[in-house]
């Protein structure tokens, strides 16, 4: 019986990421150069819980970065992506820092590094 929660749980889980991609399509696609953060994220797949550890890890780091407080964060947050609180530890003072430290995240420097260009281009993070 818990087998087949779990996998309806996966599922559903899924069915969500499948979701919030179709939806991160679409905006990429209808407003591409005004939202590259969304359209970055898209072309690599990135969706759902990934997506908003990706957002939270460089709030994080941008917070960090700028000496301002971190709100404590419970151990159990994005348990999956352990790179969102190991941020809350670690200081960044460049964007290449930002970029090795979201390597386990998304897979790549060089794909950090677009995602962090495309998180300032949106105006999210003006201060890299």
């Amino acid at each position: 019986m818990d087998s087949s929660v779990e996998r309806i749980e996966k599922l559903e889980e899924r069915i969500s990421d499948l979701e919030g991609l179709i939806q991160s399509l679409v905006v990429s696609v209808q407003f591409n150069s005004q939202e590259p953060f969304e359209a970055e994220c898209a072309k690599r797949m990135i969706t759902g819980h990934k997506r908003s550890a990706l957002q939270m890890q460089i709030g994080i780091m941008l917070r960090r970065k700028n000496g301002q407080d971190i709100p404590r964060y419970p151990d159990s947050l994005f348990p999956q992506y352990p790179s969102v609180l190991e941020a809350t530890r670690g200081e960044y003072s460049t964007q290449e820092e930002m970029a090795k430290a979201l390597v386990p995240l998304v897979g790549s420097e060089e794909t950090a590094s677009v995602l962090l260009d495309a998180y300032q281009q949106r105006g999210l993070g003006s201060s890299f």
